[in-house]
């Protein structure tokens, strides 16, 4: 299939998506190519995962300070790595999910 494209934009990063959606809104059609496969939905292996597992981590520590605030005394049990996992997972999916849905009803 044999296509032309107003614009490409090569990686798939944080940017690409965007700067793809501004061109589309300018009726500009877009190819989004992520020429790198370690680097394919990156938000997905760095950007994502981290935000979840820290916001993990800041939980668990304003838990162990609950005391120190005012609260309380609170103690963990332990911490399910597993649960935590899941959660990174989940999130990840739902953001790969409204961005794919999202470029792919681009009308240009």
């Amino acid at each position: 299939m044999n296509r032309t494209f107003g614009r490409i934009i090569v990686g798939a990063g944080q940017a690409g998506p965007s700067l793809a959606g501004r061109f589309n809104d300018a009726g500009k059609t877009v190819a989004l190519i992520e020429a790198t496969p370690a680097r394919r939905h990156m938000r997905e292996h760095w950007l994502l995962p981290n935000q979840a597992l820290v916001a993990s981590a800041k939980a668990a520590q304003m838990i162990r300070l609950a005391e120190d605030m005012g609260l309380p005394p609170q103690h963990l049990s332990g911490i399910d790595l597993v649960a935590i996992q899941r959660r990174k997972d989940a999130i990840v999916a739902k953001s790969r999910q409204g961005l794919e849905k999202w470029l792919g009803g681009m009308k240009y």
